[in-house]
Formats: structure tokens, C-alpha cells, sequence
């Protein structure tokens, strides 16, 4: 059958099963009556959908399809930056050969042969740039995934160039050769039959206004610095989020998931609940045995991964809030470095079903249940067990970051093991080491082993590479916007090196009259680089522009990517203008030196 075929034939057994699970309880789950409840149970990621098993579930797919979509734009800004700063060394090149275009002009060679060798010369230039490109792919490729391979789970993707990419890359080549080789070949070409005398050059070199040289320059400035306001937003983005007080460390802390046989029933089967119990005290008791172990505990989720009982609920003032309900044992505050802020800890005397049900709740409830007071000896306000017994507040905790770190952190309610009202579910062990947490992994496998050979071997991971896995787009983000705009950065440089360097030597004679009439060395050092601080300052003018149009147009997609910034960051913005200044400074200025060092002797007997 078809995909829409089978999908429609899974609707009818879902929607059976989620009436008999949720019983009466299915419109409030849904928000509609079970025959109309499919665009909400869609919603809740709920209702069969197929998908092609060659492609799979993939959640690294929806990670980082959208920023992979932005950096192939900067990618693109980044070849436009290559392509300009090419067309100006080839327009320099080609313009120093006026005479030779000019005799070769007279002697007969018509324009479109003079063209044709210009525009080969870039093709094969630009050939041979992108065949080094694809020779560096190979390992590129092979260290991007590396890179975004820390964390959770390996990344497995096989980014070797194949037949597609290949043609690709050097269609892009070849194109970009030819279109970006026809502006110096026709301005190169296109001269009057008049040869140049030998000192004319140098005469002519002094221009009024923005010729296509530098033209092209300041379309490189403009574009770099687009690329080093996104590098900088991103990277200003992961700091922040590498800075942010989580509220529980990071070091130290390993993170094994566990599922025992049957851990996945409901709390209506109690026998099974009482022996998962005793499995889990068991193997806390085992792992707290081990050498070098601080603290050990059980819970129903790691940061990296919330799992377990969430509703929307109201507050006293009215207001409908999200809420988390985990499950925990005692020792998970102090093994996770959580601040108890009021109250106590879980006890052992909180794990038995038929004990007064407590709770310990994070300061975002208190402030949202119970505000400007505490909270610790009051009832929890919120149905938390299968039962109508009442829920007493025993303890309050710092906030902390989980699951969602750039999101905000939403009210929780702590319980013990035995008293929640959930599924059980997955565990995840959580153990506090003194040293190197990686080197106790081996250990803690097997005890785990040793509590229930029937427990498959899941995860277990310092916390650390769990929190990079989570944080892998923005490390992906900064790492690439970064090298991305230190590459710009470079090239324009070289661009504004370049122009000033074949200008001066083109107004050799010129500055060796200037020199022979008094100006003073610093007076050329300033000739020179006021001609780059002008253009500079008009790249940076069109780079603000652009920059602020692109953020204008983008900025829910850019937005959605930060953490702590928004794209018309202010200091974001003045950095990258005092970067790309400072760097054009100083390019420039190799030439104004070479200048001012000029012998005006030397330079008018070239006259």
C-alpha cells in the first residue's frame, strides 16, 4: 500500500488506544473530542506519520538543516569577497600590461583574441582553486563531523564529495573564472591603438573618483564586514550560553541511562513498581560502594533531556503555566550540585508508597504558586498522585537549566520514585566522581551488570559531552561563521593591499616629486592611507546597510539561532567595524611606508 494508505489504516488503532489509555481523560490531553482530535494529537507529535527508511528519524536533521542553509549563504558572501578580490588582482595585472595589449592592438590582434586569453588565463586559475578546494574537502569533511560528533550519540554522515558535488564544485569553478575574468579583459582590452609612452603610467595613475579597482575593494569591505558581524553575533551567542548559570555543574558528573524489563508499565501494577524499586536501591548502593564515588543518585531525566510527567496547570492568580513533575531519589541535588535553598533533601523515609506525600520544588514555582513567600511546610497546590492524598512542599531548590538551554526554566515539582503518578519509564543514573569522571565509566557498567544482566547497556557519558551534543548547532554556528569571517577578513586585506600597492607603484613618480618639493614622510604615509580610510569607511557604510537589511529580513531565523543577543547587537556591530578598520589600517600601510621611502631621484630618472 501507499504511505498515505498505510498512515490512514494506523489512525483508527491510535486513536483507540489513546481513548483506552487516557480514558475520560482524552479531550483534556487533546484540548478536542477524541473523533476530531488529529490536528492536535499531530501537534503532540502523537498521531502515525511515515517516514522513508532510507532517510529514518533523524533529529540531527531538523538540528542543523537551518543553520547549515545559513552558512551556505555566508559561503556564498565568502565567494563574492574571493571572486571581487580576484577580478582586482586581475584588473591590476592586466592594466600593468597596457603597452603590450596596446602594441599587440596595432600590430593587428583584434579585441575578442586579446579577451579570449585573459578569460583562459582566470579559468584556469579558478580551475585550479577549485581542485585544491576539493582535494581539502576530503578532510574537511571528515573533521566537520568529528566536530559535531561530541555529545549524546556519534554522528554518523558520509560528506565525501560524490559525482553531484564534484561537477558542482567545478561548474561553480569554471563559471565564476569566466564571468569574473570579463571585466579586467574588456577594460584590458579596449584601448586606443595609441602605445602608451614609458613614463605615462605613471601619470595616469592618479584617479578622481571610484574606478572599478576600487570598485571591487569596497564591495570586499562591505561584504567581510557582513561576514564578521554574523561571526561575532554567533560567537557572542555561544559564550553567552557557555556563561550561563545553569544552576548545577557540569564536571565531574557521569550520566548512565538505564531501563529494566518492564519499566515502561503504568503505576497500576504495583508489584512491578516495588521491584524496579528495590533493583534501583540496589544499584545505588553498588555504585556508591566504588572508589573515588562522591554521591549517586537516580532521576527520570538528565539536563540534556527531560523526560517524565508534564501538564499545564493554573495559578493562584489564574494564569496557565507548564510544569514539570520528575522523579527522583535522595542525593540527586547534591550529587547534580544543586542548591537546596530552603527546607531539606529527599529522605529514605520519602520512598515508600503508603509514606506522606512530599515534594521539593525549584524557585520558579515558588514564585509563580506562592509569591513573596516561602514555600517549604505548604501543600503543592497541584494533583501529583494517582490518589487525592495531599502533597506537602518539604524543600526548595535553585532553578536549573534542562532540555531546553536557551529556553526559559519552567516550575517543577521534585517527587520521590514510589509517589509520582507517571509512567516510569527510563532512569537515568547520575554519579558525582572525584577525578577524571571517563575513567570510572567501565566500572559503573559493571555493576550495573551486576545488579540486572537483563539491563541493556544504554548511554553512559560524562555530562560534559552530553551538554556539548546539546550545544553542538551553536559550537557548529561559531566555529564556521568564525573561520568564515577571519577568511573575509584576509581577503580583504590582501584586496586593499594589493590596490595600494600597485597605485603606488603607478604614482612613483608623482610621490618623488612631492618628496623633491618638501612633503615630509609622514605627509606620504598620509596620502596613502587616506585613499584606504575613504574606502574603508565606505565599505563599512555599505556593510551596516546591507547588514541591517539581512537582519531586517532574517531576523526571526537569526534570532531563533541566538542566545542572549538579537541581531542589531550594538556592541556586536562597533567590534566588527573596529576589526575590519584595524586590519585595513594596517594592510594599507605597508604600502604608505614603501612610499614614503621612495628616492626622488630614483623615481624621476624613471621619467
Amino acid at each position: 500500500m501507499t504511505a498515505e494508505q498505510a498512515t490512514a489504516a494506523l489512525e483508527a488503532p491510535v486513536l483507540a488506544w489513546l481513548t483506552r489509555e487516557l480514558g475520560s481523560r482524552v479531550e483534556t490531553v487533546t484540548g478536542t473530542a477524541p473523533t476530531s482530535a488529529r490536528v492536535r494529537l499531530e501537534a503532540l507529535n502523537l498521531w502515525p506519520g511515515l517516514t522513508p527508511a532510507g532517510n529514518g528519524f533523524s533529529d540531527l536533521r531538523e538540528q542543523i538543516s537551518g543553520p547549515l542553509g545559513m552558512l551556505m549563504a555566508m559561503v556564498s558572501i565568502l565567494q563574492l569577497i574571493a571572486c571581487a578580490n580576484t577580478a582586482n588582482l586581475l584588473l591590476a595585472r592586466t592594466m600593468s600590461k597596457q603597452r603590450e595589449f596596446a602594441t599587440r592592438r596595432a600590430l593587428g590582434a583584434g579585441q575578442w583574441r586579446l579577451m579570449r586569453q585573459l578569460i583562459v588565463e582566470s579559468s584556469l586559475l579558478a580551475a585550479l582553486g577549485g581542485t585544491v578546494g576539493i582535494l581539502l574537502s576530503v578532510w574537511a569533511t571528515k573533521a566537520l563531523v568529528a566536530f559535531i560528533s561530541v555529545g549524546q550519540a556519534p554522528i554518523v554522515l558520509d560528506l565525501s564529495p560524490n559525482l553531484h558535488v564534484l561537477a558542482f564544485t567545478m561548474s561553480v569553478s569554471v563559471l565564476t573564472g569566466i564571468l569574473f575574468g570579463i571585466a579586467p579583459a574588456m577594460r584590458a582590452t579596449g584601448l586606443r591603438l595609441t602605445v602608451p609612452p614609458q613614463g605615462a603610467a605613471g601619470v595616469a595613475g592618479r584617479r578622481r573618483g571610484i574606478g572599478p579597482d576600487r570598485l571591487l575593494v569596497v564591495v570586499q569591505i562591505a561584504l567581510s564586514l557582513v561576514l564578521l558581524i554574523g561571526a561575532g553575533l554567533f560567537t557572542g551567542s555561544l559564550a553567552a550560553l557557555n556563561d550561563r548559570d545553569t544552576g548545577f555543574i557540569r564536571e565531574q558528573v557521569l550520566i548512565a541511562r538505564i531501563e529494566p524489563q518492564g519499566s515502561n508499565q503504568r503505576y497500576r501494577a504495583p508489584q512491578n513498581v516495588q521491584r524496579l524499586d528495590r533493583l534501583y536501591r540496589d544499584l545505588l548502593d553498588r555504585v556508591r560502594a566504588l572508589p573515588r564515588i562522591r554521591s549517586v543518585s537516580l532521576a527520570q531525566f538528565t539536563p540534556t533531556n527531560h523526560t517524565g510527567l508534564e501538564r499545564q496547570v493554573k495559578t493562584p492568580e489564574g494564569a496557565m503555566v507548564d510544569l514539570h513533575i520528575p522523579m527522583i531519589y535522595p542525593g540527586y541535588f547534591q550529587t547534580m550540585g544543586i542548591q537546596i535553598v530552603s527546607g531539606r533533601d529527599l529522605q529514605a523515609r520519602d520512598l515508600n508508597a503508603d509514606s506522606p506525600l512530599v515534594a521539593i520544588v525549584n524557585e520558579t514555582f515558588a514564585r509563580q504558586f506562592y509569591p513573596g513567600e516561602s514555600p517549604v511546610g505548604r501543600p503543592c497546590l497541584v494533583n501529583v498522585s494517582p490518589s487525592d492524598r495531599p502533597c506537602e512542599i518539604v524543600g526548595m531548590v535553585r532553578d536549573s537549566a534542562y532540555a531546553d538551554f536557551t529556553g526559559e526554566v519552567v516550575a517543577t515539582i521534585y517527587q520521590a520514585f514510589l509517589q509520582t503518578a507517571g509512567n516510569r519509564g527510563q532512569m537515568a543514573l547520575h554519579v558525582r566522581v572525584a577525578g577524571d569522571p571517563s575513567s570510572m565509566i567501565p566500572a559503573i557498567r559493571n555493576e550495573i551488570v551486576l545488579t540486572d544482566p537483563s539491563v541493556p547497556q544504554l548511554e553512559v557519558r560524562t555530562l560534559a559531552d552530553e551538554i556539548a551534543g546539546v550545544t553542538m548547532r551553536e559550537r557548529l554556528l561559531a566555529t564556521l561563521t568564525g573561520g568564515f569571517g577571519a577568511v573575509a577578513l584576509l581577503i580583504a586585506s590582501v584586496g586593499i593591499y594589493g590596490l595600494l600597492a600597485f597605485a603606488v607603484v603607478r604614482r612613483t613618480a608623482e610621490i618623488g616629486v612631492r618628496v623633491a618639493l618638501g612633503a615630509r614622510r609622514a605627509d606620504i604615509i598620509w596620502l596613502v592611507l587616506r585613499e584606504a580610510l575613504v574606502l574603508v569607511a565606505t565599505g563599512v557604510a555599505v556593510g551596516l546597510g546591507v547588514g541591517a537589511a539581512l537582519a531586517r529580513v532574517a531576523g526571526n531565523q537569526i534570532a531563533g539561532l541566538l542566545y542572549g543577543l538579537d541581531a542589531f547587537d550594538l556592541p556586536t556591530m562597533t567590534f566588527s567595524v573596529l576589526v575590519l578598520v584595524l586590519v585595513g589600517t594596517i594592510a594599507a600601510y605597508i604600502p604608505a611606508r614603501r612610499a614614503s621611502t621612495i628616492d626622488p631621484m630614483v623615481a624621476l630618472r624613471v621619467e
